[in-house]
């Protein structure tokens, strides 16, 4: 070996050990994660077990199970809200500079790590054969594929309620959503009918020449805007047999965009925290397009000084499903609390146009069908579900009461968060981590909504902390 070779050798050495040395120690941040994302953990943790203790979130519960749920979301919510903050209340910042250095807490810190890492495994593992082949679970997944597959050929899916039907015959392994006051199901909101229940009416009306009933709305086959379709069309129009890919593709650029933006000590923990969350394995991740949604407003908030990229990136959101609806106030009143009110009406403008171009196709269509189908979920007779308050009510805790009593508190509720953030003095970064409060009030608060809360953390905590450097002398 010449002594060129030699020089070669021993760089190459030192770049593979350099490596190796660097991803052991990333590794080992992984299972010890700072006080803030155990914090973040215990935060998922409880978050998990408030729906958990009241699934499937539907139905008559035991009485203990409602106010149980309700503690342990009281405690979710609580936990990410101190996380999110600099700085540990000064007592419980003296306790833990006293243990955290332990062996015990150590030893006890990577034994919980360990326990999340098989808990989220266990959730992902058996549905990624599903992902993977496009075999649908879930109401929510299906139709947006059968939504595509109109608009690929030609048809508006806003007007053709007949494909509730052939998404059923097309994908039988899922079940739609049961409305509360069919003949076939009843009224009782403590009656939620089982799966095998809703496969026996399905069956029966498949079976008949006349495919109407009131057991179900066929208009829940396109209840959601346009972006999603127009997301997914090219997708499937390339031959792909899921969409579940869409939702993984945003997960790993959302957590990418988090970690690029955070502190370099930060990132293991981050990267941890991301994907520990069983609720997201369990709840979003193959059961709906939380994610993608959850992208896009996190990238309106990354991208915030950039008012027209930022504005289009949460209109775009807005388009994708109504969630991102309750967090575009908020977002307005970040932009006013920084840069004023023109500011904030030019970037109203831009998050509107934005949204419209997407939907003006399927407006100018039919826009009464449109109006109609996205209202969907709001207007519907549908079952109570959930792990919010109404689990109080599933527990007969409390009265169920009018319908348009939880409506009323929900957007009460989301009222009040508005008016908070407004008269607040300083408003930015966390409002993300309350802006979708206001439907845990509500008579369906499915654990969907607010899984990705943990990220919001992590986004808020990375701006906060960069902002300090920056300002450092």
């Amino acid at each position: 070996m010449t002594q060129t070779q030699q020089y070669n050798f021993i760089g190459y050495s030192s770049r593979i050990a350099w490596f190796w040395k660097q991803a052991g120690a990333f590794l080992i941040a992984m299972f010890t994660p700072s006080w803030r994302w155990m914090i973040v953990l215990a935060g998922q943790y409880f978050m998990f077990q408030a729906i958990t203790i009241v699934s499937p979130g539907e139905g008559a519960l035991l009485r203990w199970q409602g106010p149980a749920g309700i503690l342990c979301a009281i405690a979710a919510f609580a936990l990410l809200w101190i996380a999110s903050h600099n700085q540990l209340p000064i007592g419980i910042q003296q306790i833990y500079e006293k243990i955290s250095h332990s062996l015990l807490y150590r030893l006890i810190q990577m034994s919980w790590i360990i326990a999340f890492f098989i808990t989220a495994t266990n959730f992902a593992a058996p549905q990624v054969a599903d992902a993977v082949s496009g075999n649908y679970r879930v109401d929510a997944i299906a139709f947006i594929h059968m939504d595509i597959d109109l608009i690929l050929h030609g048809v508006n899916p806003y007007t053709d309620n007949a494909a509730f039907w052939q998404a059923l015959q097309r994908w039988p392994g899922e079940t739609p959503t049961p409305v509360l006051g069919a003949r076939a199901f009843g009224s009782n909101p403590l009656n939620y009918p089982s799966i095998a229940e809703r496969e026996v009416v399905i069956h029966q009306i498949l079976a008949s020449n006349e495919k109407t009933t009131t057991a179900f709305d066929p208009r829940t086959v396109h209840n959601y805007p346009a972006g999603i379709l127009l997301l997914g069309a090219p997708f499937i129009w390339a031959g792909m047999p899921s969409l579940l890919w869409l939702n993984l593709l945003a997960f790993a650029i959302l957590i990418f965009l988090i970690m690029r933006r955070a502190l370099p000590e930060q990132r293991p923990s981050i990267l941890t925290a991301a994907l520990l969350n069983p609720a997201v394995w369990n709840y979003t991740i193959f059961v709906n397009y939380d994610a993608i949604v959850i992208l896009g407003i996190a990238a309106a908030w990354f991208f915030i000084s950039d008012r027209r990229a930022s504005a289009i990136m949460m209109g775009l959101a807005c388009s994708l499903k109504q969630l991102a609806w309750f967090f575009a106030p908020f977002y307005l009143i970040a932009i006013y609390k920084k840069n004023g009110w023109k500011a904030a009406m030019t970037s109203g403008l831009w998050m509107f146009a934005a949204f419209i171009a997407v939907n003006l196709p399927f407006i100018v269509l039919n826009p009464v069908a449109w109006f109609q189908s996205v209202l969907v979920p709001a207007t519907d007779p549908f079952f109570p579900l959930g792990f919010g308050p109404i689990s109080l009510a599933l527990s007969r805790d409390i009265p169920f009461g009018p319908h348009i009593l939880w409506s009323v508190m929900e957007f009460g509720v989301w009222a009040g968060l508005i008016a908070w953030a407004w008269f607040r003095p300083i408003s930015n970064n966390d409002l993300p981590l309350i802006a979708p409060l206001a439907l845990w009030f509500g008579w369906r608060s499915p654990m969907n909504y607010f899984a990705f809360q943990p990220m919001f953390v992590a986004h808020n905590t990375a701006e906060k902390e960069r902002a300090e450097l920056v300002a450092a002398p």
